[in-house]
């Protein structure tokens, strides 16, 4: 098997592309929530009830989808959903401006928050911040409710090894998740103590007004917002981060407010003489740090990302706020505020709270129009009346869209991300899967096999092109069981026709349990920031039972430029062969439309003279006709039997088809369906 899947270094000439004059016009597409006076969604409202406005000027709805996230219809983390329906929310723990107790508090609220209001299909991401490391990344948005569990057991401290931050599964393929036990942190943990002895100090230096320290650490942790918000751009919808923190002293913005005291005092200074004894940055504030809270509101804006920031520090008495005369959370209403987010506080009762916050969201519409980009860097401002809706309701709505370019690293990291999670489609690199599950105990191998094209890789190249492949298995849940993540390189220096001509074929080799799987590859070209992604559906049965793989049609021998990638899961033979002959499989099968194609169907566990099977042709357009295969061969191998078959496409016109053959014993209704995705040509 050395010599079938030895890995090649390969190239093409670089071509040159022909100038295209193209008007883009792209789909602007906005979230709305609609809630009574109560908070409530309301529910049932069309596209007639709303209009939408562009920079002030109205526009026309095109599109127009909702989803009730309250429904009790049966919703796997894998369904497909419009991405901008989808609800994503970035738990953002404050390490800055937060004490061990209101961490240990909000990491409560934030486990219980996943485990009893996120449905199947909302994504949740986890940070961290504070002034002196600025904005964490630890898990980006996932349906992998494991990994987020692990980086809210350890806000701060968590460290994934997916590059993707998608599972906290290992490069072995093994979960690194389990119980994680709770500590008192602020008895029995040494480095729980040293922060709160550290966040004592802070405010013993800004009693002693050292303003100048004091305000830095405030803009240090605003500038880490900004940058979350613009690593966020990338993320498709309308992002909802979940800042849990006591908040900062907000007279270190916006000046002291309503301290009578310090006035008088500051007013008897200027008369006597002293004026140079007033501080004006503390009683009204410094134009700087203005400018930067100022610049991160834009950003939000920019990216469509709300602030809704949790007041864990509790019910305080006004001697609690960060100084005297303020509360804690006034800080809080200065960020998140201006987002179009809100503050919850004055509550032990953190989850109610979220309660809350769940509630109003529970009704998502998402309107659409088209809009003729112009100036790059231009902020759109949007906004949406409702019409003939019920007295008092209250609209809630993405406030901008941004025409922006480029992306920086952490952003690529969530684009990556981003379309793993939700089925993006991409153009940049043209990728066809296969993938089957030989059954086996405790856990299926699983091969994967991707067929990467190679004029999509090579266009213009000059160096070697690194390649990023990802693979990730989501069970129904939407937890990782498996993962592959691997870079390859193709030199332009060694081309080859089988590069030029088709392209790269990777074979890789998963362990998974039995359950249903969406296996999702995304083939990645970091320096050409060029994308191709495709997903396949998956039962793995148990060890025992009955299975069939998908239609196998064999490639011509060297056509590809193939590659072994990673295998996990215990050592196991190559599985597809013929006569002793091992076989490569095509993902992307092409039948003449006049002519007959061959295919293998390999039957495990199953007495094939016991079995009836019926095959079917469906064309793009949905038509079924019924398909005749003929049985040329009959293979018995241990536990295993090889069925080889020649098919014609049964009258199905050129252009994509499927092939589906159902294998049932006779007298029984257990199905076992296997398809495989044709291209019929004239």
């Amino acid at each position: 098997m050395k010599s079938l899947f030895s890995a090649l270094l390969l190239l093409a000439a670089a071509m040159p592309l022909a100038a295209q004059i193209n008007v883009e016009v792209r789909v602007i597409e906005v979230p709305v929530t609609v809630t009574d006076r109560d908070g409530n969604p309301i529910r049932g409202l069309t596209a007639a009830n709303f209009q939408l406005f562009d920079d002030g000027k109205p526009q026309t709805i095109t599109a127009f989808d909702n989803i009730d996230f309250s429904s009790k219809a049966d919703v796997s983390a894998l369904s497909p959903l419009n991405p901008h329906a989808r609800r994503s929310f970035m738990l953002v723990f404050d390490l800055g401006y937060s004490d061990v107790k209101s961490i240990a508090r909000a990491r409560e609220a934030a486990t219980q928050f996943v485990k009893n209001n996120v449905q199947p299909r909302d994504l949740v991401a986890v940070g961290s911040v504070d002034p002196e490391k600025g904005f964490r990344l630890h898990t980006s948005f996932t349906t992998d409710r494991n990994a987020v569990a692990a980086a809210i057991a350890r806000p701060g401290q968590y460290l994934g090894n997916d590059p993707l931050q998608l599972s906290d599964v290992d490069s072995f393929g093994e979960s690194n998740s389990g119980p994680t036990p709770v500590q008192d942190d602020s008895t029995s943990n040494v480095r729980g103590a040293a922060a709160d002895e550290h966040l004592k100090a802070i405010k013993e230096m800004t009693l002693r007004n050292n303003r100048d320290f004091a305000v830095g650490r405030v803009m240090k942790e605003i500038e880490s917002f900004d940058l979350l918000a613009s690593t966020l751009r990338s993320v498709p919808g309308r992002k909802q981060v979940v800042l849990l923190s006591a908040g900062f002293d907000p007279s270190l913005v916006r000046g002291r407010r309503g301290n009578m005291q310090s006035d008088l005092a500051d007013m008897e200074r200027a008369t006597s003489g002293r004026a140079y004894l007033v501080d004006n940055d503390a009683r009204f504030g410094n134009t700087a740090s203005q400018n930067i809270l100022d610049g991160m509101v834009k950003t939000f804006k920019q990216a469509d990302v709300v602030m809704n920031a949790i007041d864990i520090g509790g019910v305080r008495t006004i001697d609690e706020g960060a100084v005297k005369g303020t509360t804690a959370n006034e800080g809080l209403h200065l960020l998140a505020d201006p987002t179009g987010g809100k503050v919850f506080e004055n509550t032990n009762t953190l989850g109610a709270n979220l309660d809350r916050m769940m509630r109003q969201q529970e009704v998502v519409y998402v309107l659409a129009f088209h809009a003729t980009p112009g100036k790059t860097g231009k902020l759109h401002n949007l906004s949406v009346k409702l019409v003939n809706g019920p007295p008092g309701a209250n609209v809630n709505s993405r406030i901008a869209w941004y025409e922006g370019s480029g992306e920086k690293p952490m952003e690529r990291v969530l684009t990556n991300a981003e379309i793993v999670v939700n089925d993006i489609a991409q153009n940049g690199v043209r990728v066809a899967a296969f993938a089957a599950a030989v059954p086996g105990a405790p856990k299926a191998s699983v091969p994967l096999f991707l067929e990467i094209n190679g004029e999509d890789l090579l266009r213009g190249a000059a160096k070697p092109v690194p390649v990023d492949v990802f693979v990730y298995a989501f069970d129904d849940s939407g937890v990782v069981r498996d993962r592959i993540y691997q870079r390859i390189t193709v030199d332009p220096a060694h081309a080859s026709d089988k590069l030029r001509q088709n392209g790269i074929k990777y074979f890789t080799m998963l362990a998974l349990p039995p359950g249903k799987y969406a296996l999702k590859s995304l083939v990645s070209l970091p320096e050409g920031d060029r994308r191709g992604f495709a997903r396949t559906d998956l039962v793995v049965g148990a060890a025992g039972d009955m299975a069939v793989l998908p239609p196998l049609f064999l490639d011509k021998p060297g056509q590809w430029a193939a590659i072994k990638g990673i295998e996990h899961g215990a050592a196991t033979a190559y599985p597809f062969l013929l006569d002793g002959e091992p076989f490569i499989p095509s993902a992307a099968p092409r039948l003449a439309a006049t002519g007959e194609g061959e295919f293998a169907l390999f039957l495990y566990n199953a007495n094939p003279e016991e079995m009836m099977m019926q095959a079917t042709v469906t064309d793009a357009a949905g038509t079924t006709r019924p398909a005749q295969p003929s049985l040329v061969r009959q293979i018995k191998g241990d536990g295993v039997t090889k069925l080889v078959f020649h098919v014609g496409p049964g009258g199905v016109a050129a252009g994509p088809a499927r092939l589906d053959v159902v294998i049932h014993k006779r007298g029984s209704a257990d199905l076992r369906k296997a398809s495989m995705p044709l291209i019929v040509t004239n």
